[in-house]
């Protein structure tokens, strides 16, 4: 019996990489090389950075609402932002500000007091010389003492705090310490007040503006996004404080759902910005920058072509985060059988049809089912438009039996319905994870 030798490493350093390009996770609000995934890899969308950029330096208060679809690279989009508005006197943070659909009003601002606060300490940190301020930026001015009481009192209200008690001895002697947790006052009054003046201490009398990113509306729908919707309504006016710029982030149709719900929180907020997906040119520079960043200058080679990799992206509709997926995936399971090597696009569909195969399409529908659209669309394209009578066909199975195929497919997703043309019914695979695992590789 033979046994098979196994070889650990990075797939990547054979390519001269120091780590995966295809990573999935967005990028940092930072530009220095240093940083795993700088803001400065981003590509495209250059007219909404800088229409948003400018609505943000250009007025002392403002609202917009960013929206995409998932995978479409939303937060990598923002992560720009920030850092191109970090050089213009507009304070940002790095997480953002978390939307639940149970929140309530104090609870909301109570987690945006957390973020100033954060932005705070980070400019105390610079004063104190812990971390040097920007290059780009004046050194931050020493904070008053009403001010210092201010956030000490803040940080008590939102975080809580932690106090010393003790036991002492009749000698005078202490025979005991511990430490003792003050919870957070979040439970009672309103922080509307604290918001402003918080606002207003960052500002420095107006000088700076505070940019304040709210994420998590990706899967509000129903009650939960009416309840979203309530939330917005009673918060308008802590929107409307002067030195403070929302930017609320979410999936395709939180504007409908949830800012124009209530009249009174759509007036507010002019700028809907949609984000649709990258071009394959856009593509094709963003893998560049990748390889360029990541490369080692030694021995460099493409793990998959970057115009390769381009003529993919097409059957992912805009989805970039399940596309570059697939390009990790596909030169990881690559490098365990046939070693290193750049691979075509056939070659990354084929490498990865087995796999797709048994972990995403047949955990969907029917391994039956899935090789009767296998067969019908045996040496297709990938974006082949089909009818019944192609099914019926190609998969040797009668009429009724291939429109309930064709039916249950539909309730999965798996594929759509493109157009009618007198009494047939045009089909097409939907997405781009299907496609693969069908091994339709033109």
């Amino acid at each position: 019996m033979t046994s098979l030798k196994l070889t650990i490493g990075s797939p990547w350093t054979p390519y001269g990489l120091r780590d995966d390009p295809y990573f999935q996770q967005a990028l940092q609000p930072r530009t220095d090389r240093s940083a795993a995934r700088p803001a400065s890899l981003h590509v495209g969308r250059d007219r909404e950075l800088t229409l948003l950029a400018n609505q943000i330096v250009g007025s002392s208060t403002s609202r917009a609402i960013i929206q995409g679809d998932a995978g479409v690279g939303k937060t990598s989009f923002v992560s720009r932002l920030k850092t191109t508005l970090a050089s213009h006197a507009v304070l940002t943070h790095e997480a953002p500000v978390r939307v639940q659909y149970a929140m309530g009003p104090r609870e909301f601002i109570g987690e945006v007091l957390k973020v100033l606060l954060q932005i705070r300490g980070t400019e105390a940190a610079a004063l104190r010389g812990a971390r040097p301020a920007s290059s780009r930026t004046a050194a931050p001015a020493p904070e008053s003492a009403k001010e210092t009481t201010f956030w000490q009192r803040l940080r008590r209200i939102v975080e809580g705090e932690d106090s010393m008690a003790g036991g002492v001895s009749i000698a005078g002697v202490a025979l005991q310490q511990e430490r003792i947790r003050i919870p957070a006052e979040l439970k009672n009054g309103s922080l509307f007040a604290e918001l402003e003046d918080a606002l207003t201490y960052l500002s420095r009398d107006g000088s700076r503006r505070i940019l304040i990113h709210v994420n998590n509306m990706e899967g509000l729908h129903g009650m939960h996004a009416r309840a979203a919707a309530n939330l917005m309504q009673h918060l308008r006016d802590a929107f409307l404080f002067e030195h403070s710029h929302w930017l609320f982030v979410g999936t395709t149709g939180i504007e409908e759902d949830i800012f124009r719900v209530h009249p009174q929180v759509g007036g507010i907020i002019p700028l809907a910005m949609s984000l649709g997906p990258l071009t394959p040119d856009e593509v094709r520079l963003l893998l560049e920058k990748r390889y360029a960043h990541l490369r080692n200058w030694f021995g460099f080679i493409e793990p998959v072509g970057a115009q390769d990799a381009a003529s993919l992206y097409a059957r992912y509709h805009g989805h970039l985060r399940d596309f570059l997926r697939l390009l990790s995936g596909a030169v990881q399971h690559y490098a365990v059988t046939a070693g290193s090597g750049s691979l075509t696009a056939s070659q990354v569909v084929r490498t990865m049809a087995p796999t797709y195969w048994s972990e995403k399409l047949t955990k969907r529908i029917t391994a039956e089912d899935a090789r009767r659209l296998a067969a019908t669309l045996d040496g297709q394209p990938f974006d082949a438009e089909f009818r019944v009578a192609d099914v019926v066909v190609r998969a040797s199975i009668n009429q009724a039996h291939a429109s309930r195929a064709l039916k249950r497919m539909l309730e999965k997703h798996v594929i759509h319905e493109t157009r009618r043309q007198g009494k047939s019914v045009f089909y097409r695979v939907s997405h781009g994870d299907d496609t693969v695992a069908l091994g339709l590789t033109s």
